[in-house]
């Protein structure tokens, strides 16, 4: 799945073609096409990347939790505000989490410079951590050099200490995901599997250093695109996977560590088999192995939010049974309080499948959770369903009550779906006022302008859209073809 995906999908929308949307003047463009690409490469692809992400492995082991409660016994100990911060992460009191953090670092801070050299090697460990979790959380954008510094020092001090080459290369991996120029991507991706590999040759059995490598070792297969076609990409992949899956044998609990990491080749697995006419043998035997890695996940709370993910890529692809999927999500939006991309995440399967009955389902269990993009989706759900004005009701509404950049862009593209060309471009260049950069809103725009018969100006946004862009999707470059051939049969427009 993903931007590799051009040739052969499921329909993500009706056929406009019914609904009266077509007239002389746009017969030269494919308008189901070009809909079908901006809905799919703003919203859908969103949320398929997001299932990869979001719902992630859990960081902080027993081992890190053990090492706090050994200091956090003393309530005086700068160390019992990393135990309250981490209790107010898990309850999404963010401006408290923040200030317990504040307080710890500058508690340890003032105690390593009392105490000098004798300050201990976790402590040393536990203010990086502060600093690592500051940055990762957004709260201070000079921790990272902060952080890299202490776990340096006490690496070169003690080369055997795992977690500081853990938690470094979990440092070096969240800055990888969050940048977008590639070489600085590889070169973290890079700088973090060296700190991975180097702790392993001392700590083979260490499951999380085994973890952190399989995730750096998938991101630099997947952070330059994934072309589901290629055989050779994705060869590398299982690979990756089984090297990985081997030590799952190592955590506290394997059935669900095999789960979790299932879900990327689960879901490009998927990807692969939509290209081929007739899956091999090979490929299904590996199908059957995800499937059953899934299902062995349900019980496990911890991981229960991507096995949810990854059942429903599984399912509509013929895999996974609907009463494992359906105990799956259950349990994970009761573990959710911010349950948005799970929500997400069905819709999006629903609409793959072309389901107007799952949809209508997965839109009514979204429509009341705070989150514009399970809210966008709903809105396509019901229009999938044949429901108009009601898809159009719920982001009018949901706008109005909360404006948001997204739900002006999400409200624009459900406009063009309506054949409101003029009302939708002009929602998208309320988004572009507020937000020039946006690849989406630029995307939405060049769709809404070629629509309406503009087809240099439509050309033009496009061709912004993947200039900003620092990997544009193969949606939005086939867009781009089919304006600019339609532009160059129509020479009185150029």
């Amino acid at each position: 799945m993903g931007s590799g995906e051009t040739e052969h999908h499921a329909p993500v929308l009706p056929a406009l073609a019914c609904l009266g949307l077509l007239s002389p003047q746009h017969l030269e463009l494919d308008r189901e096409r070009l809909l079908d690409n901006l809905t799919y490469g703003v919203e859908m692809e969103f949320t398929l990347k997001m299932s990869l992400t979001e719902l992630d492995v859990p960081s902080r082991g027993a081992w890190l939790k053990e090492l706090i409660a050994r200091y956090a016994a003393d309530e005086d100990h700068p160390v019992a505000h990393i135990e309250r911060a981490l209790r107010a992460s898990g309850e999404k009191r963010t401006e408290e989490y923040r200030a317990e953090l504040d307080t710890a670092i500058d508690g340890l801070r003032k105690l390593w410079k009392a105490q000098g050299d004798a300050f201990e090697t976790d402590l040393r460990f536990l203010f990086a951590y502060c600093c690592y979790s500051a940055y990762t959380s957004g709260a201070s954008s000079d921790a990272f050099d902060k952080a890299e510094q202490v776990y340096l020092d006490i690496l070169t001090r003690d080369p055997r200490y795992w977690p500081a080459a853990y938690q470094l290369a979990q440092l070096h991996l969240f800055t990888a995901f969050r940048a977008e120029d590639p070489e600085i991507v590889l070169d973290h991706v890079e700088r973090g599997l060296e700190l991975a590999e180097r702790a392993l040759l001392t700590n083979a059995e260490v499951y999380w250093l085994h973890e952190v490598r399989g995730q750096l070792r998938q991101h630099r297969l997947l952070s330059s695109g994934f072309d589901p076609k290629d055989e050779q990409a994705l060869a590398e992949l299982i690979e990756i996977w089984r090297d990985w899956r081997g030590a799952t044998e190592l955590f506290e609990e394997p059935a669900a560590a095999r789960a979790c990491i299932a879900v990327i080749p689960a879901s490009l697995l998927l990807a692969h088999h939509r290209t081929r006419e007739t899956p091999s043998e090979e490929l299904e035997a590996l199908r059957s192995v995800l499937i059953a890695d899934i299902e062995g996940a349900v019980p496990y709370d911890i991981f229960a939010g991507r096995a949810s993910a990854v059942a429903w890529c599984l399912r509509y692809a013929g895999g996974a049974r609907g009463d494992v999927e359906a105990e799956a999500f259950a349990r994970a939006v009761e573990l959710n309080e911010d349950a948005g991309i799970l929500h997400s995440i069905r819709i999006v399967g629903a609409l793959e499948e072309d389901d107007c009955a799952l949809a209508s389902s997965a839109a009514d269990t979204a429509k009341d959770v705070d989150d514009d993009n399970a809210t966008i989706l709903a809105a396509h759900a019901r229009l999938q369903c044949g429901d108009r004005e009601q898809a159009e009701v719920l982001l009018r509404n949901r706008l109005a009550e909360q404006p948001s950049q997204v739900l002006r862009r999400g409200y624009g593209i459900l406009l063009l779906h309506l054949g409101k060309d003029e009302e939708g471009a002009r929602e998208l260049r309320a988004v572009l006022e507020e937000a020039p950069d946006s690849v989406s809103a630029h995307f939405g725009l060049g769709t809404a302008l070629a629509l309406a018969g503009d087809l240099a100006g439509g050309l033009e946004q496009l061709k912004r859209a993947r200039e900003l862009s620092s990997k544009p999707s193969d949606r939005m470059l086939e867009s781009i073809e089919l304006v600019s051939a339609a532009l160059s049969a129509a020479p009185e427009e150029r």
